[in-house]
């Protein structure tokens, strides 16, 4: 019982429409494997007790067709579907539609001398490629939390770090083939798959602390100073 009751369903199953099946660790194990599976609607989890013979510990994950297929069941089952409200792990549509959108509030801004013909000069803030952009830009991060700068790393740059993510990216991904993730399903951080929690031992992520334009916007937003402890990155697939 309690407000999680929803996601994880003791003495619960749906049979059939199963589309794959797993190993899995606990309930929580296998409702990542669901989260990871692009078509799983619903999971059901065989705890891990002899009752079960050699079914104990599988995760079977389930079309969206299983929903409707739920039943009361034996007591070594739990299931539950691919996202519950308790643990805010997804918004459906018509929710997240009515969240603030960041649309209405300028949260871009461009360094010095960039031109709007290099890109979309949409919802940029007012000082946008002039001398004072980096000023404007430091209250636009006190109010929203971020700030994007167009034209802030040089392309050269872009093109390295680009072409070295992917070479760790897919190197992570030859040891996940369920695409569990290590940030959650189908999310993974880079520095969370390095042994330093970072990765900036990863050249082009270490000339990231070389852009000028960098060091001018910390040095308005932090003008106290700062240290660099590492850094990183995440993608989802």
């Amino acid at each position: 019982e309690g407000p999680a009751a929803e996601c994880y369903q003791w003495g619960r199953d749906a049979p059939g429409h199963d589309l794959a099946v797993h190993t899995a660790l606990s309930a929580v194990h296998c409702r990542h494997f669901c989260q990871a599976h692009e078509r799983c609607a619903i999971w059901a989890f065989l705890v891990d007790v002899p009752e079960l013979g050699d079914l104990r510990g599988r995760c079977f994950l389930k079309h969206e067709v299983a929903l409707q297929t739920r039943m009361s069941s034996h007591p070594f089952v739990v299931s539950g579907e691919r996202l519950c409200r308790h643990f805010a792990d997804g918004a459906l549509l018509a929710p997240a539609s009515a969240l603030p959108s960041l649309l209405d509030v300028p949260w871009r801004t461009a360094v010095h001398g960039w031109s709007s013909g290099r890109g979309s000069a949409q919802q940029l803030l007012p000082a946008a490629g002039t001398v004072g952009w980096h000023l404007e830009a430091a209250q636009a991060f006190s109010l929203v939390g971020f700030v994007a700068v167009l034209g802030a790393i040089p392309h050269e740059l872009i093109q390295r770090l680009r072409s070295a993510a992917v070479v760790v990216a897919d190197r992570m991904l030859e040891l996940d083939p369920a695409r569990l993730g290590n940030r959650g399903p189908r999310r993974y951080s880079f520095g969370g798959a390095s042994q330093h929690m970072h990765i900036m031992h990863v050249t082009p992520w270490a000339d990231l602390l070389d852009v000028s334009s960098v060091h001018q916007l910390l040095e308005t937003i932090l003008p106290q100073g700062y240290l660099a402890a590492g850094g990183g990155g995440d993608f989802v697939l």
